[in-house]
C-alpha cells in the first residue's frame, strides 16, 4: 500500500523505516477514488480519508496501534438524517470479524459485521434518527489483505436477508454461509416478531422437495417447507421459534425478514395443527398468497354452525338454497363440518336477511362486522354489495387429520373465489364434460346433499373434489373407495356406476390433470399441493 503525496518530516534516519506513527499522521485526499458513497436518492457525497492511500489502495486494512482497521472516513459535507428513516450501508469483498464504526460528531455507535463467507457482502447498520452523520471506518481485530470495501453509503431500511444482484444484504443479526450447494440464513428470533420468507421455485409443484429447511439451534424442525412454482410470500408464525434460526436452502429464497406481529395472516397449512392454543370462539386471518381469502379458524363445531349453519342452507343444500332458514327450522338439521363462502353469496345472505326482517344470531351478525372491516363485502345505502373474495371455516373440535382434509379441499374453493382466470377456466371446462361423467358428478354431490340444480356451485364442488389429492391418487380415491361406497348405500345405481370403477376408464385424472396444469400454471399451486408449510406431528 502506498501513501499519496503529502509533505510528511521524516529523519533521515528513519527515511528506511516506515512507521506506525506515520500511518496515522492526519493528512487527507480531497475525495475517495476507489469506491463511491451513495444516497437513498443516488446522490454520491465526495469522502475524505485520513491517513490518506493512493488510488487502488483505498478501502483496504492496515495495521494500526491496536489490531487493523481502514482509515477514518468523513464526509466533505454532513448528512443531516432527520426525517430519512434510512440505514447506512457498507458493501465490501471478504468477510472478517469485525466492526463498523458510524460518527455523530463527537459521538459514535459500533455495529458487528455479519458473519458472512460469500465472495461480495452488503451489510446495512440503523442509523440515529434525528442526528448529522460526520463519518465512519471499519476496525478488526486480525489482518485481512483481500478485504475491501466496494461501495457504502444511506439506503432505506430493511431488516433481514434478501439477495440483489446475487449479493447477499444483511441487517444486524443476520449471516450468510456457503456450504458446498446448499446455503445457510442464520439470524435470532424472537416470539413476538413473525418471519416473511419471499422465494422463487423454478420446478414442479407434484415433485418431493427437500430443498428448503428451518431448524433451531438444536436441529429441531417443527415444520416442513414445500416450495410451489413462481414467487410466493411464506409468514412463519414467530411462536414457532425462540432462539436462533437456520434456513437452509439450494438458492431459492430471495429474502429473509423479520415482520413484527402480523398474526392475520398465515400460510393454509399452518392451520392443520395450531401451536397456540385458542381461546376465543374463532379466530380471523388472511391467506398469505390470496388475501382476500378470510380463513376463520372456530373453538368447535358449534360456534361453527352458529356462525355458517344458516348459510350452508342457503347457499348450497339442496332443498333450501335461496331460503333464510329460522331457528327452528334448523332445529336438528346439520350443515357441514368446513364451509367456503363466495363475496357474492354472503352479500345476498345478508341483504335477503335486512329485507326480510329474519332474527340473526350475535355470531351472524358478528360475521357481517368481519367481513366489512376485512372488505371482503361494502355496505351502500343500507345494504350490502359484493367486493372481492371470501371465506373458509374449520373447527378446531375436527382431529388433525381431518383438518388437513378439509383445508385442501376448501383452499381449492378460495382459489376459485380469488382468482377470476381460474374460475373461469373452471365454468367452461365444466360446462364441456362429458355426459356421463356429468351425471355421476350430480349423483354424487346429490348424494352429499348439494343442490345439484346450482351450475355455479356444482362447478366448484367438482374442481375441489378432483384437486384435493395428488394426481397419482385420484383414480384410486374414487374408483376403490368413493364409487365402491355409493353403490353400497344406493345399490339401484349399481349399474350406472360400474362404468366408472373400469381401470381403462381415464376421466377422472384426466379431468384432474388440465385443473392442475392450469392452476399450477397461474398461481404455483398444482393438485393436492396447497401446504407451503406444514407442521411436524410428534
Amino acid at each position: 500500500m502506498g501513501l499519496s503525496g503529502c509533505a510528511v518530516p521524516v529523519p533521515r534516519a528513519g527515511l528506511l523505516l516506515l512507521s506506525l506513527a506515520l500511518l496515522s499522521f492526519s493528512c487527507a485526499h480531497t475525495h475517495i477514488e476507489d469506491f463511491p458513497f451513495i444516497t437513498e436518492n443516488g446522490t454520491s457525497v465526495e469522502l475524505k480519508e485520513s491517513p490518506s492511500f493512493s488510488p487502488g489502495e483505498e478501502g483496504r486494512l492496515f495495521e494500526k496501534e491496536q489490531g487493523y482497521g481502514t482509515p477514518d472516513y468523513r464526509f466533505t459535507r454532513d448528512i443531516d438524517l432527520k426525517g430519512r428513516n434510512a440505514m447506512f450501508f457498507i458493501n465490501y469483498e471478504h468477510g472478517i470479524s469485525g466492526s463498523v464504526i458510524l460518527r455523530y460528531g463527537g459521538e459514535e455507535d459500533s455495529f458487528p459485521l455479519p458473519a458472512s463467507d460469500a465472495p461480495v457482502t452488503e451489510a446495512v447498520f440503523p442509523l440515529r434518527d434525528g442526528a448529522v452523520l460526520t463519518g465512519f471506518s471499519v476496525i478488526s481485530s486480525f489482518p485481512s489483505p483481500q478485504w475491501r470495501i466496494r461501495g457504502a453509503g444511506i439506503r432505506s431500511e430493511f431488516t433481514g436477508m434478501k439477495m440483489e444482484q446475487g449479493v447477499p444484504v444483511l441487517s444486524p443479526g443476520f449471516g450468510y454461509t456457503q456450504k458446498d450447494t446448499r446455503i445457510i440464513c442464520s439470524f435470532t428470533a424472537d416470539p413476538g416478531l413473525d418471519v416473511g420468507l419471499i422465494y422463487r421455485y423454478e420446478g414442479d409443484s407434484q415433485a418431493l422437495q427437500d430443498q428448503v429447511s428451518v431448524y433451531d439451534s438444536y436441529g429441531n424442525q417443527p415444520f416442513k417447507v414445500r416450495l410451489l412454482p413462481g414467487v410466493h410470500n411464506l409468514i412463519i408464525p414467530g411462536e414457532y421459534f425462540n432462539g436462533t434460526i437456520h434456513v437452509e436452502h439450494t438458492g431459492q429464497i430471495n429474502k429473509i425478514e423479520l415482520l413484527g406481529n402480523i398474526d392475520n395472516y398465515i400460510d393454509l397449512g399452518m392451520l392443520i395443527a395450531p401451536k397456540e392454543q385458542m381461546t376465543d370462539d374463532y379466530r380471523v386471518y388472511r391467506w398469505t398468497d390470496f388475501p382476500d381469502i378470510l380463513l376463520i379458524d372456530t373453538l368447535s363445531y358449534q360456534v361453527q354452525s352458529a356462525l355458517f349453519r344458516r348459510l350452508a342452507f342457503f347457499v348450497e343444500k339442496r332443498g333450501y338454497a335461496g331460503r333464510i332458514l329460522s331457528d327452528a327450522e334448523l332445529e336438528g338439521l346439520h350443515g357441514w363440518n368446513a364451509h367456503d363462502y363466495r363475496a357474492f353469496d354472503l352479500a345476498n345472505f345478508f341483504n335477503l336477511a335486512k329485507k326480510e326482517a329474519h332474527v340473526l344470531n350475535t355470531y351472524e351478525l358478528q360475521l357481517a362486522t368481519v367481513l366489512l372491516e376485512a372488505g371482503i363485502i361494502n355496505e351502500k345505502d343500507g345494504f350490502y354489495e359484493p367486493v372481492k373474495g371470501g371465506i373458509l371455516s374449520v373447527s378446531r373440535e375436527s382431529s388433525d387429520y381431518l383438518r388437513e382434509l378439509f383445508l385442501a379441499h376448501e383452499g381449492y374453493h378460495g382459489i376459485f373465489f380469488s382468482e377470476k382466470d381460474f374460475e373461469d377456466y373452471v365454468l367452461d371446462l365444466y360446462n364441456r364434460l362429458d355426459r356421463e361423467f356429468l351425471n355421476f358428478w350430480k349423483l354424487f354431490l346429490g348424494w352429499k346433499g348439494y343442490d345439484t340444480g346450482n351450475e355455479y356451485l356444482m362447478a366448484n364442488e367438482v374442481q375441489a373434489y378432483l384437486l384435493q389429492l395428488p394426481l397419482n391418487r385420484i383414480d384410486a380415491y374414487y374408483k376403490d373407495y368413493i364409487i365402491p361406497g355409493m353403490m353400497e348405500k344406493f345399490p339401484d345405481t349399481a349399474d350406472d356406476l360400474e362404468p366408472f370403477i373400469d381401470k381403462e376408464y381415464s376421466l377422472f385424472y384426466d379431468t384432474a390433470f388440465l385443473l392442475h396444469n392450469h392452476i399450477e400454471e397461474r398461481t404455483g399451486y398444482g393438485a393436492g399441493n396447497l401446504f407451503s408449510l406444514k407442521p411436524v406431528r410428534k
